[in-house]
């Protein structure tokens, strides 16, 4: 049997945060490992996009509109084993993992046109607010 190196552009390693690392790989797809999964605001993403769950699962709450200008939240069960699609700017954050284990690992296919990254917040009334590109503290009422 022969062996080939590994191209080293095959795969990028973007580290968000303390908690979850994205492993860009060379076709699009994107590997996303969380070692806890509970977000302070909620985030669009610029894409349309499969998710696959591949370990533990994980909660999310997606952002639903109401009527009247006013939002609200709906909890949904990500398991494992299950795929999932996602469409551009669908307002989420994840909740926390499914079982007692260390981390949650999906697969991302994302696909279609971009936008821009967004986060958000509900305000005690249940209205809708969106952080400013740029200026983390600016909230502008959706």
């Amino acid at each position: 049997m022969t062996s080939f190196p590994t191209d080293p552009n095959a795969v990028t390693v973007e580290r968000m945060n303390d908690h979850f690392t994205k492993y860009l790989l060379k076709d699009g797809v994107v590997l996303h490992r969380f070692t806890a999964a509970h977000d302070a605001h909620f985030h669009s993403h610029p894409f349309n996009m499969w998710s696959d769950v591949l370990t533990t699962g994980y909660w999310e709450e997606v952002i639903v509109p109401l009527g009247g200008g006013l939002w609200g939240i709906q909890r949904f069960d990500r398991h494992p084993g299950t795929s999932h699609h996602i469409e551009r700017g669908t307002i989420h954050r994840l909740g926390g993992f499914l079982e007692d284990a260390p981390e949650c690992w999906t697969l991302i296919h994302p696909y279609g046109e971009r936008e821009p990254w967004h986060f958000y917040k509900l305000d005690d009334c249940g209205r809708l607010l969106r952080n400013e590109p740029g200026r983390p503290h600016v909230w502008q009422f959706v």
